[in-house]
């Protein structure tokens, strides 16, 4: 389902705390909404929230009831919602971006989102809806979330490492074992846990191997349907 890439694309945000798909607000006595994805301050409690999120997405697909959905957006808007991104899946893919007191903009693949105060980085506007852009965009927030601004950071502390490994071993193989500290970084910034078979298996691996892996990783749920049965 589309709202669940939106939902990992926001919640793995660096500056997201919480968010929660079909998550309930309650902004008054007597109204209840929720929002397809919303992005809020982690609630305290079980049940309906109070109040309303700043930042809330809306999925309209074939049959969306759009009278109901409009009513929605004027509901969070009106109790102070600040951006509402609805995504638009029936003809070219778009989102119209509603802000209270402004007019509806649209925008449409190659453009990026912004939510200021609310989201750390922009989101582009396919990785809303298009699981691969979904997928990196995922990548790069979680490598965000434990101090690394991209892959290519990552890498380069591993081959850094490595060449120091390398030169003070005398050996020539700096380039290759970059590559394996990169692996090991990579998977820590994944949050996953490397083990002494994990580590064993990489050592052994083939120069090929190793740039599969690292290229793998983002697709990987976990490392050992990434690396393979580690004996």
């Amino acid at each position: 389902m589309a709202n669940l890439i939106g939902g990992q694309v926001v919640a793995t945000d660096p500056k997201v705390a919480y968010a929660g798909v079909d998550a309930g607000f309650t902004p008054e006595k007597g109204t209840l909404r929720a929002p397809d994805v919303a992005v809020v301050p982690k609630p305290d409690r079980d049940g309906w929230i109070p109040g309303v999120p700043p930042l809330a997405l809306e999925y309209a697909g074939v049959g969306q009831d759009e009278e109901e959905l409009q009513d929605k957006i004027a509901d969070l808007l009106r109790f102070g919602t600040r951006f509402v991104w609805v995504i638009r899946l029936v003809g070219m893919p778009r989102v119209e971006v509603y802000q209270p007191d402004q007019p509806v903009e649209t925008l449409f693949s190659g453009s990026l989102l912004e939510a200021p105060g609310i989201l750390e980085n922009p989101v582009p506007v396919e990785a809303l809806y298009d699981q691969a852009s979904g997928e990196k965009v995922v990548f790069r927030n979680l490598l965000q979330r434990r101090g690394y601004q991209d892959l290519e950071e990552v890498r380069a502390e591993g081959r850094e490492e490595g060449r120091e490994e390398g030169r003070e071993e005398g050996r020539e193989e700096g380039r290759e074992e970059g590559m394996r500290q990169s692996l090991v970084h990579l998977f820590h910034a994944c949050g996953w846990t490397v083990t002494a078979s994990h580590r064993r298996k990489i050592q052994e691996a083939t120069p090929k191997q190793l740039e599969l892996w690292l290229v793998g990783v983002l697709h990987a749920t976990s490392l050992d349907q990434l690396l393979g049965s580690v004996p």
